[in-house]
């Protein structure tokens, strides 16, 4: 079955892992002029036995990670290097090597940067420096070139796709994804034995919870007692073990990631006096220097250096026991003796070296149900909730396997490439957790589930537990009464049939980067440096966005990107401003990304309780962390404009700026503000300082009123502007409560500050001769 299979190929990863661990220590040990059988044969088992039952290993073993354990040819590659290094090379033994690197490219693509970069950077240096003269010789050279550039021939294919990637302008999802930090070892974890295993768990170091216990996959890297001794011995006795003990080294270094971490949390220090204001800082470390290298950029798992170390630890380890073993003799009375300690070194290292115990299992069976759906061949699809469970959507790319239906959030590396504002607003409408911003009736959640083709909704409990009854509770309310349940899962089935027109809704929720209490009870959330706000909308056109905003402590300025673009800006004044804005958005979902410039703040207890002093004092006790926040963002709503609607006004001026549309309001009174709003783009950079002015006439070209200003309320000059900068800017002219009755002519402009000349307008549209932009008319009754 494809489960035995799985399994199956795991192990046997991990044994030829060892195996050809084996053979490496065996060479290696051949090299130092072991010529006796017996206790070669018996260090070079340890050799491959560290590699194969390293925590690294056994970390990615737990999780089933096949890519990162595809390790059997790096022992190849290593010992391929050694004997052309070592003089006993040739051109087959470079093309084994060359072949040896396809193989490892076939496993898993990241092994230049985790297994061949510090073997050529470390171990090179290492020999350049000690053995500059024997490294030099032409055969040597020859051979090593043989390997790489060959192997290099050989891969090229298959890194065709992952370099189109990672140039291409907007790199696919797996390639966003952080973690170099979260991802590293930390510094304790080289001594720090497994706490989940039974026999280790009652005398391991109460610290080692905090290192391994949320990063024990890519932060395990324990060298354990026998080995690192055994490695002393051979460092001790035997120069040419420091070519190992390099390499591993330069892998120890490197695994820390960019930033010391110590308890699985950054190591902190402060600059300055603390009277005038300090800077709080992290430790930087030499792998932060190549992170943002092209190739090197595409990882985020500095702690995957240590199946190398794992590698270099049992050479090490393997020559030390040597030694002891060539001391010992090898006389028929001590055979015996020698054979029982070794047995005993090695039960020994299994022990320490393990990581849990019982070995984690997951249920591997399906529910029957979805036998049922597999018969199906309406198309619509499984969504699996919540979206941000992420062992939930494994589970759903094993059920489907057995369903063979399309999948809402599906994926092959990572995460999904699906639009996360879709998946969680539509994750969020099925839990029933939009209900705490919106009023949604059960018809109009079920239309928006028709309307994107999802059929069959699968709730998973994990993730939901504090929330399983109210959630099962709003699903059956919604969907009916469920199909298949546990007390780990339920299934729900969306009805099929078209969505009426009528129960098509707009919704708008702020991403998890927002800072809110939980549960939910005020409404407000609090942005911290920036911040995504997610919105679905049934139909293209034009929407009006309000929404309360609460600087905390001064005055801030705010950004507002639409689907990665940065259209707007604001300057916000402390206490409360009430902001609305425009967007006109295709059909769908659409992210929104608020950012301020000018930082957060760190605050030990509820904001809420900085900004006014309404909060009850039993809920303003210190958090558990500091927060770190800007402003608070209340009461957001979306609905379509239908007062100011957008009206397309394509105009060209100078420069490659062009006014693309205008919205005004369609009714206006003497004495009351008006408001404007203008989309422009420029295609070109702006040779200076430009502002925007827009001119209110009367018949006879009499200024009214006007507006003047540097974009983004002068937080955004012209001078800042990106190539291409689409930008909407909202104007608001004051009209005098003495105007009369009549029509009036509204135009737009750009001059550049100081020299007050404005853009060119082209064509001979009405005020174009005079650098005028015209709007449109309007009537004061």
């Amino acid at each position: 079955g494809k489960v035995a299979a799985f399994n199956l190929w795991l192990l046997i990863e991990v044994i030829l892992s060892g195996w050809a661990a084996f053979g490496l220590a065996w060479d290696v040990l051949g090299s130092l002029k072991a010529d006796r059988s017996e206790p070669r044969w018996l260090a070079a088992l340890i050799g491959g036995l560290i590699f194969m039952a390293f925590p690294t290993v056994q970390g990615h073993l737990i999780v089933g990670h096949v890519n990162p354990l595809s390790n059997y040819a790096l022992p190849i590659v290593v010992l391929c290097l050694y004997r052309i290094v070592t003089g006993r090379g040739g051109w087959r033994i470079a093309l084994i090597g060359a072949i040896a690197l396809l193989i490892m490219a076939l496993g898993n693509f990241t092994y230049p940067v985790f297994a061949l970069l510090p073997l050529l950077l470390f171990g090179g240096l290492y020999l350049l420096i000690v053995q500059r003269r024997q490294v030099w010789r032409w055969a040597i050279m020859r051979d090593v070139s043989i390997m790489l550039i060959g192997g290099a021939i050989l891969s090229v294919p298959f890194y065709l796709p992952l370099l189109r990637d990672l140039t291409a302008p907007n790199r696919p999802v797996y390639l966003q994804e952080g973690g170099w930090v979260t991802y590293s070892t930390d510094l304790l974890g080289f001594i720090s034995p497994s706490p989940f295993a039974t026999w280790l768990k009652p005398i391991v170091p109460a610290y080692t919870r905090a290192v391994l216990g949320t990063n024990s996959t890519e932060g395990s890297a324990y060298l354990g007692i026998a080995a690192a001794l055994l490695a002393m011995i051979a460092l001790i006795k035997r120069r040419e073990a420091r070519l190992w003990a390099v390499i591993a080294l330069g892998c120890i270094v490197f695994s820390l990631g960019p930033l010391l971490k110590v308890g699985d949390q950054p190591v902190r220090y402060r600059l300055g006096d603390p009277t005038t204001g300090q800077i709080e800082s992290s430790i930087v470390l030499p792998y932060a220097l190549i992170q943002n290298l092209p190739l090197i950029s595409s990882t985020r798992t500095p702690g995957r250096f240590n199946f190398l170390t794992g590698l270099m630890l049992g050479v090490l380890a393997a020559i030390g026991l040597w030694m002891l073993l060539e001391r010992a003799g090898t006389q028929a009375g001590r055979r015996w003796w020698l054979r029982g300690g070794c047995a005993f070194v090695y039960v020994f290292i299994v022990l320490e070296y393990q990581l849990f115990f019982p070995f984690p299992t997951t249920e591997a069976s399906v529910p029957d149900y979805f036998q049922t759906v597999a018969a199906r061949n309406d198309g619509r699809a499984v969504f699996d909730v919540p979206a941000d469970d992420l062992l939930a959507q494994k589970e759903a790319l094993w059920q489907q396997t057995v369903h063979h239906q399309p999948l809402v959030a599906g994926y092959v590396s990572r995460r999904t490439p699906v639009d996360p504002a879709k998946i969680t607003l539509l994750s969020d409408l099925a839990t029933g957790k939009l209900t705490e911003l919106h009023s949604i009736d059960p018809t109009v959640v079920k239309a928006i589930f028709q309307a994107q083709g999802i059929g069959v909704i699968v709730y998973h409990r994990a993730t939901l537990n504090a929330r399983w009854d109210d959630t099962t509770r709003w699903a059956t309310g919604v969907f009916g009464a469920a199909v298949y349940q546990t007390d780990q899962m339920a299934i729900y089935e969306v009805p099929s049939g078209t969505p009426p027109d009528d129960t098509q809704v707009s919704l708008i929720e702020p991403s998890p980067e927002f800072y809110a209490r939980a549960p939910l009870t005020d409404g407000v959330f609090w942005l911290r440096e920036a911040g995504n706000v997610y919105l679905f909308v049934p139909a293209a056109g034009d929407q009006r966005i309000t929404v309360t905003l609460s600087p905390l402590f001064k005055s801030r300025r705010l950004q507002l990107f639409i689907d990665g673009t940065l259209t707007r800006a604001w300057q916000l004044d402390s206490p409360t401003e009430s902001l609305t804005f425009w967007v006109n958005l295709a059909a769908g979902f659409h992210t929104l990304r608020f950012a301020t410039p000018d930082g957060c703040v760190e605050v030990p207890i509820p904001p809420m309780c900085l900004l006014n002093n309404t909060t009850p004092a039993d809920q303003c006790g210190l958090l558990d962390a500091p927060v770190c926040v800007s402003m608070a963002f209340a009461d957001i709503r979306i609905e379509p404009e239908t007062v100011m609607a957008y009206q397309a006004l394509p105009v060209q001026l100078q420069y490659g700026l062009a006014l693309r549309g205008v919205r005004v309001q369609n009714k206006a009174q003497a004495g009351v503000p008006l408001i404007i709003d203008t989309e422009w783009l420029a295609t070109e950079k702006l040779p200076g300082d430009y502002h925007l002015f827009i001119h209110l006439l009367d018949d006879v070209g009499t200024m009214i009123t006007q507006y003047d200003g540097v974009p983004g309320e002068a937080t955004y000059p012209t001078t800042q502007w990106a190539v291409p900068q689409a930008w909407s800017q909202t104007a608001t002219l004051d009209l005098p409560a003495t105007m009369k009755p009549g029509r009036y002519e509204l135009y737009a402009g750009w001059y550049r500050y100081p020299e007050l000349t404005r853009l060119t307008v082209d064509g001979d549209g009405k005020g174009a001769a005079s650098q005028l932009v015209f709007i449109g008319y309007l009537v004061i009754p």
